[in-house]
């Protein structure tokens, strides 16, 4: 957000900022990035990053062909690519780190959050050899509390943790079986416009009419009743009002080591809470 950045616009196929529709797009989302560079000149761009599937605007996964067509036209230009792993790693997709999904090997990942389950907070940058190499030697920038061996160890246990009990796999297999679930029960609601995501990473699109994926007049507060409605019912959600677009998401990221009978009571929940206010017979 801080000025000087540029932005090209995201992977939201739902609601597509350049007015097309999967797949005959050709993936214009990505193949933009090749446009702006060209124009604004490849010296000019250091690097491209991005998160591998949107988190806070919505639990928004990418068309596969997405990271791909980036990684190509990053290596073309001699634009380094940062994967922004912070919410995405560490399992949450069902991988350890969501760019995997699509063999993708970026010079550089940012990871928090799951690395120490946020049990303390902790975060991490890695780069690829080549830079490392480039890097080593200098002067490097360091704060005070860098390298908190506290932090450290609780990193290095939870990750011990995950691999121990499978915690990865266990969020690949419930969150196949949630998404299949939640497509079986939420999409034929009238209410309910696109469901999406990777492991228990998942998004649910809210609309007020299907057709036209038309959302809710604001000063109804559609979707902060709906996370009331979920919370009396035993369930807490997120809700996602996503920023520069028109969209209204639920966002589905239960931890990852939920069990599948425990991902049924909260899509029962969920459906209860959906339903109540989006009735079969009018939006």
């Amino acid at each position: 957000m801080l000025p000087g950045f540029i932005h090209i616009p995201s992977y939201y196929c739902y609601r597509c900022m350049f007015g097309l529709e999967y797949p005959s797009c050709n993936i214009q989302c990505a193949r933009f990035l090749a446009e702006l560079i060209e124009k604004e000149g490849a010296d000019n761009i250091a690097a491209f990053i991005a998160e591998p599937e949107i988190g806070a605007g919505g639990m928004i996964a990418p068309p596969p062909e997405y990271w791909p067509i980036i990684e190509e036209i990053c290596a073309k230009y001699e634009v380094l690519l940062i994967a922004d792993e912070v919410m995405t790693g560490f399992g949450r997709t069902g991988k350890m780190f969501a760019i995997e999904h699509w063999n993708v090997k970026p010079d550089i990942i940012t990871m928090a959050k799951g690395i120490a389950s946020s049990y303390l907070p902790f975060g991490t940058v890695a780069f690829s050899g080549e830079i490392w190499e480039t890097l080593k030697g200098s002067n490097l920038v360091a704060y005070t509390y860098s390298g908190h061996p506290v932090c450290a160890a609780a990193a290095v246990k939870t990750l011990e943790i995950y691999k121990r009990d499978r915690v990865i796999e266990n969020a690949a297999r419930v969150g196949k079986y949630a998404l299949e679930r939640l497509k079986q029960v939420l999409e034929p609601l009238p209410c309910v416009g696109e469901i999406s995501g990777l492991g228990l990473m998942i998004g649910i699109e809210i609309v007020a009419d299907k057709a036209t994926k038309r959302p809710f007049d604001r000063e109804l507060n559609i979707m902060q009743k709906l996370h009331e409605r979920a919370l009396e019912k035993g369930l807490y959600i997120r809700v996602s009002d996503i920023g520069g677009t028109p969209g209204d998401r639920v966002c589905f990221a239960p931890p990852l080591i939920i069990t599948t009978e425990e991902a049924d009571k909260a899509i029962d929940i969920l459906y209860s809470a959906i339903s109540s206010l989006c009735p079969q017979k009018k939006c």
